[in-house]
């Protein structure tokens, strides 16, 4: 649905732009990005928390700036609250990608398009005919039900608003099992168990993890807001897939696993170009991708401690290998990759301290032993434009491990290091 300049909004509205809105002011930090020199329209004062490089030399915010002035560069960010006249700046000025909101009931500052599968609010007014459908509705207990995949797509939007936790329940026999007459049916004898994170075996000071579930949700949208999880057991993957917008506010948790945003189509088999401008892979300021590996001891029969301390695990944002779409571009989502600052990105090692028997030592006696994990993966491509502000961590546990490596994409394979 496309709501034209002026319009009245009947819903919120995010877009990703490269480009102010004239007149308008900013509600966000916003840095400039100026390629090819700007000529100004008409008189401005050089706004706080710029300097211009210009036809005049450098200018600091409070500069008066005359009509035909020339600008070359911006440093430093326009702060929010700054409007950008449109008679300054008939084209608008040139900015590395913002998210611009405007808000229901508003005028349409641009022209606005509400894509095929945006989740629609009860008591939302539209000044036009439009198609929906009622929202269908899964209950997260379906991903407890015994699988070890789980795949959930939809043609239309995603909007992740419980807890989702997919985990692989198993039968045994129930604690009456022995005491039933035969021809029982099997559903009175047999009961679903959740097995603990890690069986113990004390004797070999052995560990076994339970058989998790990975997750991939589909949709055309995908929205994951603030204060909703997506919890995975240790060395799975969670998996988020939008053929448009994909946000993620909340939090993704895959300890030691596999983390993935990207970009494809909801049906056929057509690659996706570039995506539509204002179309983004939108990581949060408060948006947690945890793939850290995680430490786990248990105590043998003689009070000694072994364990595990895993590597870290993948998190792979736009770019899941380095495979060529054409010649030497890579295989990248065709959205811009925004990750605001705050957002956390960790694939960090794990660490534990275990003890270990000695011949040379009385019984119970034991040498302190330090495991450490190495590092993981963060990868991150786009043939849009990628903008990290987060903090990613790929960190190693313990002296002697290998940190994890990070790789950013936009056609070509660039490479930097994740400490």
């Amino acid at each position: 649905m496309r709501i034209g300049l002026g319009e009245r909004l009947p819903m919120r509205a995010s877009t990703t732009l490269t480009v102010t809105v004239q007149d308008v002011a900013l509600a966000d930090y916003v840095s400039a990005q100026i390629t090819t020199p700007i000529v100004t329209g008409a008189d401005w004062v050089v706004p706080v928390g710029v300097t211009l490089g210009t036809s005049l030399g450098s200018l600091e915010a409070g500069s008066r700036m005359p009509a035909g002035t020339r600008i070359d560069f911006i440093q430093g960010q326009l702060m929010p609250g700054t409007v950008l006249p449109s008679a300054v700046f008939p084209a608008g000025l040139p900015t590395f990608p913002y998210t611009f909101t405007q808000q229901a009931g508003e005028r349409a500052a641009i022209p606005t398009v509400y894509a095929p599968g945006r989740i629609v609010d009860g008591g939302t007014r539209f000044a036009q005919d439009i198609d929906f459908v009622p929202a269908q509705r899964l209950d997260p207990a379906l991903l407890q039900s015994g699988f070890s995949r789980y795949r959930l797509t939809s043609f239309g939007g995603v909007l992740v608003n419980e807890d989702l936790a997919p985990r692989m329940p198993v039968l045994r026999a129930a604690a009456d099992a022995r005491e039933l007459p035969s021809g029982t049916d099997t559903a009175r004898a047999l009961e679903r168990w959740l097995p603990p994170l890690y069986a113990e075996d004390a004797l070999r000071h052995r560990l076994t993890a339970r058989t998790g579930a990975d997750l991939s949700l589909h949709g055309a949208e995908l929205l994951l807001p603030g204060g909703v999880q997506i919890d995975v057991d240790p060395g799975r993957q969670a998996r988020l897939v939008a053929q448009g917008q994909l946000t993620v506010e909340g939090r993704v948790v895959a300890p030691g696993g596999d983390i993935v945003l990207t970009s494809a189509v909801t049906r056929g088999t057509t690659a996706l170009g570039l995506a539509p401008l204002g179309t983004s892979i939108w990581i949060g300021g408060d948006a947690v991708l945890d793939a850290a590996g995680r430490a786990y001891t248990a105590f043998d029969g003689d009070g000694l401690r072994y364990g595990i301390a895993p590597d870290g695990g993948s998190i792979r944002i736009g770019l899941e290998d380095y495979t060529r779409a054409s010649r030497d571009f890579l295989k990248t989502t065709g959205a811009h990759v925004i990750i605001r600052p705050g957002a956390r990105l960790d694939a960090s090692g794990a660490y534990a301290e275990v003890d270990t028997a000695q011949d040379n030592l009385p019984p119970g006696g034991a040498r302190l032993q330090r495991l450490a994990g190495d590092g993981g993966l963060i990868r991150i491509g786009s043939s849009r434009g990628i903008l990290n502000d987060g903090s990613p961590i790929g960190r190693a546990s313990g002296r002697g491990r290998g940190g994890g490596s990070g790789g950013a994409g936009s056609g070509e394979k660039k490479e930097w290091e994740v400490e």
